[in-house]
Formats: structure tokens, sequence, C-alpha cells
């Protein structure tokens, strides 16, 4: 099993070297055998793919249905024993979960408030809800705004669209995928024994 992060995702993957006592069990494999094996295998990524959307959708109070598009299944076949999820962790806009509700010091999103967000409307003529960030690698907020000074200084800027962080909580990842070994082993015995029982009679 192994465990990917990235800037935008976490990948778990089960491979080949998950299964070579299984295959050893047999002759080189064969290739019902190996399809076994497969449907083991991602009968284990979705239990997986399960798990991690859950605990996901948990940590940021949002339902099931807004991270469908953020999660990834690989598929094992008799051909390619491996498979494996991904799930994005990206921020999500907040506007994805719901209509805005304008609050006494904000806005809300679903069930994320976020105080101090506003209404504004672009030179495009786009209406969108923001937030004011002072995280900024080149704007330093000044305590205040005076006539001449750099617009950049501006403590106005920058304004973002406010987001929900989609990360999932800390040991989830590992805790899963190990999981997913557990269930694999025991799916793998059960379909490989059951082939090799049709094979014997």
């Amino acid at each position: 099993m192994t465990v990917i992060r990235s800037s935008g995702g976490i990948q778990v993957n089960l491979t080949e070297t998950n299964l070579r006592q299984a295959l050893q069990l047999l002759d080189q494999a064969p290739g019902r055998a190996r399809a076994a094996v497969a449907n083991a295998m991602n009968e284990s990524v979705r239990w997986g793919n399960t798990q991690i959307r859950r605990d996901i959708a948990k940590q940021a109070m949002i339902p099931q249905k807004y991270l469908k598009g953020r999660m990834k299944l690989w598929r094992a076949n008799r051909n390619k024993l491996r498979a494996g999820v991904w799930a994005g962790t990206n921020p999500m806009l907040a506007k994805y979960i719901g209509a805005p509700v304008k609050t006494a010091t904000g806005y809300k999103f679903g069930r994320h408030d976020f105080p101090g967000a506003f209404e504004a409307t672009m030179d495009t003529g786009h209406t969108d809800i923001f937030v004011r960030s002072s995280v900024s690698l080149e704007i330093k907020p000044a305590k205040r705004w005076t006539h001449g000074r750099p617009r950049t200084s501006s403590p106005n800027l920058p304004i973002v669209r406010p987001t929900v962080d989609l990360s999932p909580s800390p040991g989830t990842v590992e805790r899963v995928g190990e999981q997913m070994i557990e269930r694999f082993n025991k799916s793998a015995e059960r379909l490989l024994n059951w082939e090799m029982e049709k094979a014997a009679r």
C-alpha cells in the first residue's frame, strides 16, 4: 500500500506487492485467479473511497454529495493488478455548498459562517461574495488608509472568495489504507478459495 500526498490531493494505492503471497498459492496466477484478486482489490478501494469521503465531509461539515467530483477510483483487472483511490483536497469555493445567506456579521453558506464577508460587483458586472484577506506575499495591509499611499498597501486588500477546507482528519488516510489492506486480504482469500474449489470439481 502506498500513500501519495500532493498540494492538490491524496492518493492511496493497492499494488501487486500486496498480493504476492496470495498469488504464490496458485500456479503463476491463472486468468480466473487474477480476476478474483482484481475483484478483491476493487472491493477494498470502493470501501476506502467511501470512508475517506465520509471523513472529509464530516470535517468540512458538508454533505457527501458535494465531494462526488473530488473522488476518483482506479480499478484493477486481470491484466493490471493495481487499484487506488484519489481525493482532491484543494479548498472548495463556499458558494458550491449552498446559497449565500446574509447574517448580522457577514454571510453564511450552509453550516459555515464567514464574518466580515460582503457582496461586491466586479468591473464585468458579475456579483459575488468576498472576504478580506491579509495573507499575501506582496501586500502588507496598513493600519489605516491615507491619501497618496500606494493602492497595494490598502487595508481593504486583497479580497478573496470564501472557501471551505477539505483536508481529512489527521491519520485518516493511513488508517484507511491499512484497513484497505486487511479487507483486501480477507476478500482475496475468500475469492481465491472459491476459484480453487471450482477448479477442483
